[in-house]
């Protein structure tokens, strides 16, 4: 009985622990989306900036004769912008993946506590009926 009792509150701490690692990792997961979130909106002002840059190189090309120089800036900062948004998109790319990778851990740190719930429950029982016997 003493060791059911102590297998209960090794089991209870193994539980409280379990939650306060399961709260930590969702706290983290909601680090991750709102940083995500941010990668979102960053992402989102660059294709804006990748589209006005593109529509100053039209406009340019169509004044080449006047403005060779001004165009081969222009060009140069698209070709960057689009370097830019690719390796934003990478980032995102790995940032969603490792969210999916936090979710599916977090989602066997869930199913573990309730196994750890279930067999305390198990022993809680097992002292009752015991109790009831004796």
């Amino acid at each position: 009985r003493d060791e059911l009792a102590e297998r209960t509150r090794a089991l209870s701490d193994q539980l409280a622990e379990e939650e306060a690692a399961r709260r930590a990792a969702h706290a983290q997961l909601e680090g991750a989306r709102a940083a995500l979130h941010a990668q979102h909106s960053h992402t989102s002002a660059l294709e804006a900036q990748l589209g006005d840059a593109h529509a100053e190189r039209e406009r340019l090309e169509g004044a080449l004769a006047d403005v060779g120089k001004e165009l081969a800036s222009a060009t140069a900062e698209f070709d960057a912008r689009s370097a830019e948004l690719g390796a934003v998109r990478a980032q995102m790319e790995r940032a969603e993946a490792e969210l999916r990778a936090r979710e599916t851990a977090l989602r066997a740190r869930e199913e573990e506590i309730e196994r750890v719930a279930a067999a305390r429950a198990d022993v809680e029982a097992r002292l009752l009926e015991r109790d009831a016997e004796a």
